[in-house]
Order: structure tokens, then sequence, then C-alpha cells
């Protein structure tokens, strides 16, 4: 299980509630710590990233019942409402692409799900984001994946929330082709990170 992984590692996650699916277990009572969640929490498919299927208003369990319907087939991950603090005017909101070793954190807007430019090392320096790479590294120890995404969120008393802990596979689509896609010189990083591990393994 991802979500109790990186609280072993020391990761911070969001107060995380599992519900399986309709199709696994039809009649499914309330958890009794789902007041644990507060108002309003997120409920998203346990499968899946980049936001899809997801809803972040939430405020008691007829929206658990009605997304259950909605997603027969999916198992729903209920989370604790995050609200990210502003980093240099920005939210401060992140997701990390992850390639073979080499980590491509990139500003994301949580609430339009689109992707802002990537994090500079002078940027990471001044802003104090260095635990994004030490997320990601930790992220593909404990998934054993290569390629690989997760969402951060950075709140107010400083600590780093990961959200969305591994998306697997990842988009790799790349802007200007699709408006929700990731930053061309990412892309662009990538796929040499890619290259590279796949030389190197030849």
């Amino acid at each position: 299980n991802l979500h109790w992984a990186f609280i072993q590692d020391g990761i911070h996650t969001p107060y995380t509630i599992a519900i399986p699916s309709m199709h696994r277990q039809a009649a499914l009572e309330p958890p009794q710590d789902l007041p644990s969640l507060g108002t309003p929490f997120s409920i998203k498919p346990d499968l899946g990233g980049g936001g899809w299927g997801v809803i972040t208003n939430a405020t008691g369990w007829d929206d658990v019942v009605g997304m259950r319907r909605l997603l027969p087939n999916e198992d729903l991950i209920l989370q604790e409402f995050v609200e990210p603090t502003l980093v240099g005017g920005r939210r401060g909101w992140f997701r990390v692409l992850a390639a073979c070793g080499r980590t491509f954190p990139c500003w994301w807007d949580d609430r339009t799900r689109l992707f802002g430019s990537a994090v500079d090392d002078e940027e990471a320096a001044r802003l104090h984001l260095e635990p994004l790479w030490t997320i990601a590294e930790a992220a593909a120890r404990i998934s054993g994946l290569q390629v690989f995404s997760t969402e951060v969120a950075l709140v107010a008393d400083g600590r780093f929330i990961v959200l969305d802990y591994v998306t697997d596979p990842v988009d790799l689509r790349f802007q200007p082709h699709a408006p929700e896609a990731i930053p061309a010189e990412v892309a662009r990083a990538v796929a040499e990170a890619l290259s590279a591990y796949i030389a190197a393994a030849a």
C-alpha cells in the first residue's frame, strides 16, 4: 500500500480513507473516521492521476455514494482537503515527473489542472523547494518505477504533502499540442533520460 509506505518513509500525506468499489462491495456503511477528513474533502479513483475523476468539494457520505454509482468498478480514495500556501506569488502546488533517476518538478495549478513552468535550480534554492527532489527519489524507491509523476502541495506550516502518490503511466503529451500537457522542455528532458537509460542497458 503506497499510502502507508510513504508515511513509513517520513513523507507527509493527507488523512486518507480507502473505499472499495461498488462492484466489489455493493453495500457499505460510512466509515467511522469519515469526520476526520473534515469538509470539504476530496474523492478520487484509486487508479488514475492528473486530476481524472477527482472531486474536491465533497461534504458527506452522500457524495461518496454518488461517486461509487458513477464509477462502480473503481476503488476510491477519500482525502483530507489540502489548501496550498502561496510561494513566490503562486499556489504552492507541483506535479513532479521522474524519469530513470532524474527529477523534473513543475508548477501545476490544482484548480485548472494545467502545468506551469518547470522549477529551475535557482527557483528551487530561492524558494526552498529542494524537498520536491527528495520526495520523487523516495517515490521511485518505494514504487520501483522508472517513469512516473507525483503530485505535491506546500502548505502554510511548511510541510510538503503528497496527494497523488504515483501516477503511472504518465501522460507525455507536450505543449503546445495540448493545453493540459507538460512543458516542452520537460518532455525533451524526459526523452533524453529515457534514451540514456536504454543506451546504458543495451
